[in-house]
């Protein structure tokens, strides 16, 4: 080690007592080779922007084909076209939202479509129900009448003279017409026995029980 080595190792151990140091540097570089560095740093930055022709002789002598290879530009762009680029994109885009406006949806006749749609859906019900009530009806009142069709009239005529009062025999006869009896009632009595069954099946749609 020479002297100035051995001068910054001994401050070095001043300022760090416990520092041990190798007593041989680890590491030597060659003489005057930091005097020659800034030259070799130079050499270095002018043969990366030099003329790349010693590429292309290094390429021609590794394949002539690679070295005869034409070299153009694959694509190229106008002189501004990346300054301009940002206003044609704006341009582009309002141009776009003017040829095809938004179209807007009314929520008024929205809510109107609606409720015209609620209103028929209802109509439609209310008249379904009303269809079935009179099917239902006439199902009952033809049913009642084959009922009434299938008793005697004799066994009619005993309930009438059993549940009947001396007002219920006056509507009787007050429903019947007389030139439609007259034929069969040549002399009127209150004896219910004698009423024909026309006469009967009159009385019982006036009063009800066919209902």
């Amino acid at each position: 080690m020479n002297k100035k080595g051995k001068d910054i190792a001994d401050e070095l151990v001043e300022i760090v007592p416990g520092l041990n140091l190798p007593a041989d540097a680890p590491f030597t570089a060659p003489e005057g080779y930091f005097n020659a560095l800034p030259e070799q740093i130079m050499q270095r930055i002018r043969a990366a922007n030099a003329d790349p022709e010693p590429v292309q002789e290094e390429l021609a002598a590794l394949s002539s084909l690679l070295a005869a290879a034409p070299r153009p530009k694959p694509q190229n762009v106008p002189s501004g076209y990346f300054e301009e680029l940002p206003e044609r994109v704006m341009a582009a885009i309002a141009a776009e939202k003017q040829a095809v406006p938004a179209k807007v949806v009314p929520i008024r006749n929205t809510r109107r479509r609606y409720m015209a749609w609620i209103a028929a859906a209802s109509v439609a019900a209310i008249l379904t129900g009303v269809l079935f009530m009179f099917k239902g009806t006439s199902h009952n009142t033809s049913s009642l009448e084959a009922q009434l069709a299938g008793i005697p009239d004799q066994e009619i005529v005993d309930y009438l003279q059993t549940h009947t009062d001396a007002f219920d025999k006056e509507a009787i006869f007050s429903n019947v017409s007389t030139e439609e009896v007259a034929d069969e009632l040549p002399s009127m009595s209150t004896d219910l026995s004698s009423l024909p069954s026309e006469a009967i099946q009159k009385y019982l749609e006036s009063s009800g029980w066919q209902n």
